[in-house]
């Protein structure tokens, strides 16, 4: 479910003609993501392939047992209360992050690219944590491709809601690198769907280790360079 992403360099490369503040790109961003959602529920219920059964393979009924005694009301209850707090903590951190960038004196996209980045990935990365110990591997991977896919939607939102002209328009070099650095990691993300291994560099799949690469790499050049 990329799509979106995928869409981004035709916002910053096309004229910047918003109509009424908002980029074309934006909308076909939106367009594109409910395709996607369209597309995986259409998989969801014919899929076009399916797993080859293991001692490792775990059903959906396997890796749901922990909240089969839970009422799907209270899990309801439970879900909204959880999303409530991560928007506030969200809303928090948007408010501190511009003062960290003007005390230390880093460039707003190095904090909002890696500070932020990374707090604001904390939510994924405990619900991928916490669905792999449970044997739900498709949820951990849904649960990072999926963050992946409407963060970059996040983008076309901001566009509507940001005053004057397109918010493309607005875009430096430095987001500019970080795009390519998201296009490049999605990439290497897709070779390491295509092509599966159980083993790799350092008990990781290599694919694994490219993006710890990549992104380590960027972040020091973007830290030595800002």
């Amino acid at each position: 479910m990329p799509e979106g992403i995928w869409s981004l360099p035709l916002g910053l490369a096309l004229p910047q003609a918003a109509i009424g503040g908002i980029h074309p790109v934006s909308l076909l961003m939106l367009l594109a993501y409910l395709q996607g959602m369209r597309m995986v529920s259409q998989t969801h219920k014919l899929p076009m392939w399916l797993p080859r059964h293991t001692r490792e393979t775990r059903t959906a009924a396997d890796s749901g047992s922990m909240g089969k005694d839970t009422g799907l009301p209270r899990l309801w209850l439970q879900f909204a209360l959880a999303a409530a707090m991560t928007g506030m903590a969200g809303w928090l951190l948007a408010r501190t992050a511009i003062p960290i960038a003007v005390h230390t004196g880093l460039s707003e996209t190095v904090v909002g690219g890696l500070l932020t980045g990374l707090t604001g990935s904390l939510p994924e990365l405990i619900t991928a944590l916490a669905a792999v110990r449970m044997g739900a591997l498709t949820l951990a991977v849904g649960d990072i491709l999926g963050g992946n896919a409407f963060d970059a939607l996040i983008i076309a939102f901001t566009d509507w809601s940001y005053p004057g002209e397109s918010i493309f328009g607005a875009a430096g070099q430095d987001q500019i690198f970080l795009l390519a650095l998201t296009l490049l990691l999605t990439s290497v993300l897709l070779m390491g769907m295509l092509h599966r291994e159980k083993h790799g560099i350092v008990n990781i799949g290599l694919e694994s280790f490219m993006v710890l690469l990549l992104y380590t790499s960027a972040y020091t050049l973007l830290l030595t360079l800002g």
